[in-house]
């Protein structure tokens, strides 16, 4: 029951619900735009799609080797006719055609040579034996939400702002005074109040997660979410074999466990300087320098880059380490604001 009051009494504060929202509108416009700069699909990009998208079959591949090379030598001579022509055209044009073709003669092209990429990898890394791709999506749209990663921010900027109020709170009710708590009872308070803001952060991330999945769906095709991730030409080293799902997922995870670490860190700084708004200007200047820290010096140990910016970090061999590593310190930090609240007397300032 204290677990929840202390979760409502964060879930209820009037100004967490209007950043919420604010941010909740921008994230959405911002993946919006993406989804508007990517997808300027045509009708004759579409039914090519259509004609060749799913299994991919010997027929398919001798269709798109064979259009490509008869449009390809019609460019080249400069016939703009399309009388005469053996494949499916799909544009009035003729280089349009060969232009159609050839985007999709490039994805077909990497699914089927990915095989022998596989296998010469497989010599180094395990991860790689018996990898190959059996279907063709256009997977341009599960790119944009795999890389979208504002939302991020978002979530941090709260994350702080809720592990400040949460203390503040406190200060305002005076409400070690009114409950005449001892050193220990104000200890077993903030347990609680740090399992209640897992539950906010948690919650916090989901909500943002299913506003991007559900622009993503409505604005975009995700045909292909369900295929393995090296499916994404950029993701072709990757050692996790999982499916753009689970990335997707261990993305989600990464970023909660970060929005958590940064929520007890404002906490503990909240209880010892003792000023909400310092506090969480300290937080997001905290923030400010892991990122800045991140894009300027390759460190291995940064916590934005490995689990929060851009879901990069598809490494299954350290995706769940890093976790398990910042998830301690940020039930360490937990325990030290634990440890600093039974020696603050919140109740007098």
């Amino acid at each position: 029951m204290i677990i929840k009051h202390l979760f409502l009494q964060i879930m209820k504060d009037r100004y967490f619900r209007i950043i919420w929202i604010v941010f909740c509108i921008l994230n959405g416009l911002l993946l919006f735009q993406r989804y508007n700069m990517q997808n300027t699909v045509e009708k004759e990009e579409q039914r090519i799609y259509d004609d060749y998208k799913g299994e991919i079959t010997s027929q398919k591949i001798r269709q798109i080797i064979d259009g490509t090379t008869e449009l390809d030598k019609k460019v080249k001579e400069g016939d703009e006719s399309l009388k005469n022509l053996s494949c499916k055209t799909y544009s009035e044009y003729m280089k349009g055609n060969y232009n159609l073709y050839q985007s999709v003669y490039k994805n077909y092209k990497y699914a089927y040579e990915y095989k022998d990429f596989a296998a010469e990898m497989s010599e180094q890394y395990k991860d790689f034996k018996n990898r190959k791709l059996r279907y063709y999506y256009d997977y341009t749209d599960e790119n944009v939400l795999l890389n979208y990663d504002m939302y991020t921010l978002f979530c941090v900027l709260l994350a702080i702002y809720i592990g400040c109020k949460s203390v503040e709170q406190d200060r305002e009710a005076k409400m070690f005074i009114n409950l005449t708590l001892s050193r220990r009872g104000i200890r077993n308070v903030y347990k609680n109040k740090c399992i209640s803001l897992i539950l906010c952060n948690c919650l916090i991330v989901a909500l943002f997660e299913v506003e991007n999945i559900g622009i993503a769906c409505l604005m975009g095709n995700l045909d292909g979410f369900f295929q393995p991730i090296y499916a994404l030409e950029e993701y072709k080293k990757c050692l996790f074999s999982g499916s753009i799902l689970s990335a997707w997922l261990m993305g989600m995870t990464g970023v909660a466990i970060v929005c958590i670490l940064m929520c007890y860190l404002s906490m503990t700084i909240s209880l010892v300087v003792r000023n909400a708004v310092l506090s969480m200007i300290a937080g997001c200047l905290l923030y400010a320098f892991l990122v800045v820290l991140y894009f300027t010096v390759d460190s291995g140990t940064n916590p934005i880059g490995q689990l929060a910016v851009g879901n990069s970090i598809l490494d299954n061999r350290y995706f769940l380490p890093d976790c398990g590593i910042y998830g301690l310190a940020a039930c360490l930090m937990g325990c030290l604001a634990v440890k600093i609240s039974g020696k603050i007397d919140i109740s007098r300032e």
